[in-house]
């Protein structure tokens, strides 16, 4: 199915208890924008033209207004037309505004961060429905009633929507159906940049395995992929640039005819702990309807008897989360946003005094292709034991302590994300000398996909089986 097509049938949304249930409407004019997180109607996104004529690049002549929801109308040619001008005049006028131009809306959101997308449309035109003069007859909507594309003065027609505030690319369709946050947090040597790509590339095989199906709405996904691999005799991504932020990833999920919208965030725990991090990061988790959470194993000390006094302690980032993000939105005392808190690098606790060489964390997750679900008794059986292991370690104490007085709902999970061994090699990067980790095997990733299963079961798209 063609991705336009995806989104010409009705709007439906599921229930926590009957993910099949019947569709509710969804509302239009409440649409969050997946970066600034500022609502809006899907009536007021504003449009790059794809018509770009030439002359002299310069500010955007529509910034001064495009975010002012208060104003009523906008003279495009209040400077240049004092007096009754010429057709050519105003034709020249606009040209003017289909040529190329600084967009300091989206620049301003861009600058706050350490990295710029390349986004080719960044510096195109701006249309908006403030003025009709740069297109024909207004916006146009689907069969639904939903605005997806403009036609501009010249003929052309752009479906390149954006939000009217930060003036960031929305994806085809984005704001029609649910919408779904998952903040993915985790200090730099956790793997949480390991496990998106992995989590990623798997996909397609992860929702069927439970009876769905799912679409990429951007090409930002394999963009990941392929700026992060996971593969043998491939030197391992080295996570986040600091500061950076990764652009989201955008995916739809199919569900008998149901369609849910899925946008992952890679946040770095780090930028948790420090006040400029929480006041750049902090949105990606405040906003977000379910938080992984991941732990390295060596943030733990009975793992690692010469833990780095630097890393980041596991209930510092939780804590740090909590009190600047979550805790406004608590009722009682507790946040009620799930949290799915997971081991990475599971397969390093063998032999470990702490886990049962039996364990089922060193086994991969069984599906029943006549029962296509989220397991509830294998997850249970793999949740006490990694509560096993996080009691039986200080900082593991700790955590529970908090998890029990701050999170209303939370699951724990462990996973391996290559579940082979590696190898080290020293690279100098930057002058500096770094160790990298090289896969010396195809990676066979091992129960990466259940804290995302878990989310999915808490948002009601994927139902439970076995929940006795």
């Amino acid at each position: 199915m063609g991705l336009f097509g995806l989104f010409s049938g009705g709007s439906k949304s599921g229930s926590k208890n009957q993910p099949n249930s019947a569709p509710a409407k969804i509302n239009y004019d409440k649409i969050k924008c997946p970066y600034c997180f500022k609502e809006f109607s899907h009536k007021d996104v504003h449009f790059k033209a794809m018509t770009l004529k030439a002359g002299e690049s310069g500010e955007n002549m529509l910034d001064d207004f495009l975010a002012d929801e208060e104003e009523e109308a906008f003279d495009f040619f209040s400077g240049a037309q004092k007096q009754e001008e010429s057709s050519e005049t105003v034709d020249k006028s606009l040209e003017q505004l289909f040529t190329e131009q600084k967009d300091s809306l989206y620049q301003n959101f861009w600058n706050r961060y350490a990295n710029k997308p390349n986004w080719k449309y960044a510096n195109y035109p701006v249309i908006t429905n403030k003025d009709g003069r740069m297109m024909n007859g207004g916006f146009k909507m689907d069969m639904e009633g939903f605005v997806d594309s403009v036609e501009d003065v010249f003929g052309e027609t752009s479906r390149i929507r954006i939000c009217p505030h930060c003036h960031n690319p929305l994806p085809v369709g984005y704001g029609k159906y649910p919408v779904h946050f998952i903040a993915t947090v985790g200090i730099t040597s956790s793997g949480k940049t390991v496990y998106l790509s992995q989590l990623m590339r798997n996909m397609d095989t992860i929702m069927t395995n439970v009876g769905l199906s799912t679409v990429s709405m951007t090409e930002a996904d394999e963009k990941f992929i392929h700026d992060y691999p996971v593969k043998k005799d491939v030197p391992l991504p080295q996570g986040n640039t600091p500061g950076a932020l990764s652009e989201p990833l955008f995916y739809v999920i199919l569900n008998n005819g149901q369609r849910h919208t899925l946008v992952f965030y890679d946040v770095a725990g780090e930028n948790c702990v420090v006040a400029e991090g929480m006041e750049k990061f902090g949105p990606f988790i405040k906003n977000a309807d379910g938080i992984i959470m991941i732990l390295d194993p060596d943030q733990f000390s009975r793992v690692r008897e010469d833990m780095d006094d630097n890393i980041a302690k596991p209930k510092a980032v939780l804590q740090a989360m909590f009190n600047a993000f979550l805790s406004s939105q608590n009722v009682g005392g507790k946040t009620n946003i799930p949290l799915a808190l997971a081991l990475s690098k599971s397969d390093k606790l063998q032999g470990s005094s702490l886990v049962n060489p039996n364990s089922n964390i060193f086994r991969d997750i069984q599906y029943d292709p006549q029962n296509r679900a989220f397991d509830m008794k294998q997850y249970r059986n793999v949740m006490g034991e990694v509560k096993r292991f996080l009691r039986d370690t200080p900082e593991g104490s700790a955590l529970m302590v908090l998890l029990e007085n701050c999170f209303s709902r939370y699951g724990f999970f462990a996973f391996s994300a290559l579940n082979c061994g590696t190898r080290t090699e020293e690279v100098e990067m930057n002058g500096e000398i770094v160790k990298l980790g090289i896969p010396v095997s195809h990676p066979m990733p091992l129960r990466i996909e259940e804290p995302f299963l878990w989310l999915m079961n808490q948002f009601g798209i994927v139902r439970a089986a076995n929940n006795t």
